[in-house]
């Protein structure tokens, strides 16, 4: 038999955007949102925040000693062990949305070798941009750049692509209109994230499972999960070098999700550097 093509993955669209009432999100930020509400769910400073609002405090507790920064998070964001679709109405839109008409390029003029003055046409179209455009859109950071006409469209563009990629990690909108709370970077590893949050996920619903094992389900390593699932009715394979790769893969999975999610109830989305205040890892009041 003939071998399979590979199927193509699907790309997404990069210009799906979603409106909700006088806001906009694209499908990247949709997605960051997304992961946003699951990792707080991981979070036991977001907890304490949600407990402490909700008057459920007992005393008891070991609080952080950034707490207020985290209430104010929590002030902002709100519940996130509810239904996401409820989130997304409450909350999501209103802090993780663009205010205003979504961005778009603008022509502000031509500047031409026989034109008797070269600024005049420029200038007016700049002010007339900064005068309605601008304000309309939230006034986002742009780029003012020359592209000689003479050029092909290709290197037109290859040029454009790296005078932005020099401009990151500030090229996404800053603007009046722009997210009270958005990703960091967008050159960030949404997937891995994601990934983050299965092995938590994971952990939480079947908490008798070693790490190795949550590994195989999580598939954190294919090549390791297949041949521990070929082999595992086989005596005579030994399995100890895939089972420690799939234990410390999910080990670091679990760490860096804790990061993410502690980090997260601060505002700063998505990271798993060291989080100075974070509490130790506690799945008992997330639901399953």
């Amino acid at each position: 038999m003939p071998a399979k093509k590979p199927r193509k993955r699907k790309e997404p669209n990069l210009s799906f955007i979603t409106v909700w009432d006088d806001r906009w999100m694209d499908w990247q930020e949709l997605w960051a949102a997304d992961l946003w509400f699951k990792v707080l769910q991981f979070s036991p400073s977001y907890e304490l925040a949600r407990k402490c609002r909700a008057g459920e405090l007992t005393g008891g507790e070991t609080l952080p000693a950034d707490f207020d920064a985290v209430l104010a998070v929590y002030d902002d964001l709100g519940d996130v062990q509810i239904p996401h679709d409820e989130w997304m109405e409450q909350r999501q839109y209103r802090y993780m949305g663009h205010l205003g008409k979504r961005p778009s390029t603008a022509q502000l003029g031509i500047v031409r070798h026989d034109a008797p003055n070269k600024a005049s046409d420029i200038t007016g179209g700049l002010e007339a941009y900064l005068a309605k455009q601008w304000i309309v859109e939230g006034k986002p950071s742009s780029v003012i750049a020359a592209i000689p006409l003479g050029m092909s469209k290709a290197e037109i563009i290859k040029q454009i692509e790296a005078m932005l990629d020099g401009l990151m990690p500030d090229s996404h909108i800053v603007a009046d209109g722009s997210p009270k709370y958005q990703v960091a970077d967008k050159r960030n590893d949404l997937p891995s994230v994601d990934r983050y949050c299965r092995v938590m996920r994971i952990k939480l619903r079947r908490p008798k499972l070693t790490n190795w094992q949550i590994g195989v389900i999580a598939k954190l390593s294919t090549a390791h999960s297949d041949y521990i699932r070929a082999n595992r009715n086989r005596p005579d394979v030994d399995l100890t070098t895939e089972r420690n790769a799939l234990k410390i893969l999910t080990s670091r999975a679990l760490h860096r999700g804790h990061m993410i999610a502690e980090n997260a109830a601060r505002g700063i989305f998505p990271s798993y550097a060291k989080c100075e205040h974070a509490l130790p890892a506690d799945y008992a009041f997330i639901r399953p």
